[in-house]
Formats: structure tokens, C-alpha cells, sequence
């Protein structure tokens, strides 16, 4: 991937596939969160748990699945199994699915390259499907996702944490990797506190967006747009 944008002002640096037809598993990766989303088309129908928002926690490689006024998202697993085994010891047993562990390698190597072979923990990932004419995605930042100390999955019927390798000192950091995007979809922007926007960006497919998870950011309404497919992740970088 190249680097074709950085603002240092604010930690923001976006990474690009130069042939996104040679990238071996992205439509792999399309296919298997469009799956998700397709096993889940029924999903308004279930409990409610708020307004315009739905869950389901059932699924072999995501948790936490949710319809809502954007579009459709769900956290994506880390793991096969979290637990304790007949020692009561904890357990973590990677994720195994192909498509997912070729995306983390993908990922993984980027972000080593990025960070100039720091040690980092993935902490949490998951994706977003937003539909056409998307109403946006409210302004938000993930300082709270990676300053937790646990990993926290559904596993076995009811919610499972496996502690974070603890840094002393350590940055948060999140990014966001384009699966599909069309030149009609909305920009992604960044906000001050006060919401001011300091910066916007227009994507492609194949685009890695890594960014401080304090930076406050957001998708701006636009009746216009296309649906896009994208998946988001918080880390843990040891500074």
C-alpha cells in the first residue's frame, strides 16, 4: 500500500492500494459481510433494545449485530472460543476463518509498517454496511474502546473477556479499511471537540485510514450517496 495523504496536525494518515484487483481477498471479504448482514434481513423483527436498533448475538464469527438508521453493523470476533477450560484457566482460541485471518495478516502488516515495528494489540474490530441515501453516521470517537483492559466477546451463550497484553504506556489508535466504496459516497470528516470539522476525506476501495481514537469523526448526511462497506478497528500501539 502508499501513503497518499498524512495530516501530522492531527495524527491522520491514509494508505492506498495502488491495484485493487490484485488484492487476494477482498471480494472474499465483501462476499462474507454482505453473508452477515443477508443471515440477519430478518432481524428488525426480533426484541427491540432501543429505538432503531436491534441485536443479535448468535453468530459464528460476529456478535452484537444491529439495524439502524445508517445501515447495518456487527462486531466481528477475534476469536473462535473465550473462556476457561476444566482448570478454570483462560482460554483464547484465535479466529480461524480464512477470509478473516487474511484481512488481520493484511492489516497486521500495515499496521507494523506504520507504527515502524512498535508493538500493538488489536483490541476490538468490526463492520459497518451503510445503505443508499445514508443519513450519515453521528460524530464519535474511540477513546473508551481502547482504553479498556479486556477483550469482551458473546461466546457460549453469554459474554466472555480475555485480558489485553498491558502495555505502561501506550497510544490509541483507530482505523477504518474501505471493503467498497463508490465515487457518490460521503466523505469521512474529523471534528474538534466543538465540532468544527478540521478535515474530510474522500475514499476508495482499498483505502486504510488510521487515525488517534480521540479524534472525533463522523459521516456527514447525503441523500445521494451510495452504500459502502468498510471495516473499523481499535488498537493499543506501546509507546
Amino acid at each position: 500500500m502508499n501513503k497518499v495523504y498524512h495530516n501530522k496536525d492531527i495524527g491522520l494518515t491514509v494508505y492506498r492500494d495502488t491495484d485493487i484487483t490484485r488484492n487476494p481477498f477482498i471480494n472474499k471479504l465483501k462476499d462474507l459481510l454482505c453473508g452477515i448482514q443477508d443471515s440477519n434481513k430478518d432481524l428488525q423483527k426480533k426484541q427491540v433494545s432501543t429505538k432503531n436498533h436491534y441485536l443479535e448475538c448468535s453468530g459464528d464469527l460476529y456478535y452484537e449485530a444491529s439495524v439502524n438508521e445508517f445501515g447495518f453493523s456487527a462486531s466481528l470476533k477475534l476469536f473462535d472460543y473465550l473462556g476457561k477450560n476444566n482448570n478454570n484457566k483462560q482460554v483464547a482460541v484465535w479466529q480461524s476463518n480464512p477470509i478473516l485471518v487474511d484481512y488481520i495478516n493484511y492489516f497486521n502488516k500495515q499496521l507494523k509498517e506504520h507504527f515502524d515495528n512498535k508493538s500493538f494489540m488489536l483490541t476490538k474490530y468490526w463492520f459497518n454496511i451503510h445503505k443508499n441515501n445514508s443519513c450519515g453516521h453521528p460524530i464519535h470517537n474511540h477513546l473508551n474502546s481502547v482504553e479498556n483492559d479486556f477483550i469482551t466477546e458473546f461466546h457460549n451463550g453469554e459474554y466472555q473477556s480475555a485480558p489485553i497484553i498491558p502495555f505502561k504506556k501506550f497510544m490509541g489508535i483507530s482505523t477504518v479499511y474501505y471493503v467498497d466504496v463508490s465515487d457518490s459516497s460521503a466523505p469521512l470528516n474529523f471534528y474538534t471537540d466543538d465540532e468544527k470539522e478540521i478535515d474530510s476525506i474522500k475514499l476508495q476501495t482499498g483505502d486504510l485510514v488510521i487515525f488517534q481514537a480521540h479524534l472525533n469523526h463522523g459521516v456527514p448526511s447525503n441523500k445521494n450517496s451510495d452504500g459502502r462497506i468498510m471495516i473499523a478497528s481499535d488498537v493499543k500501539v506501546e509507546t
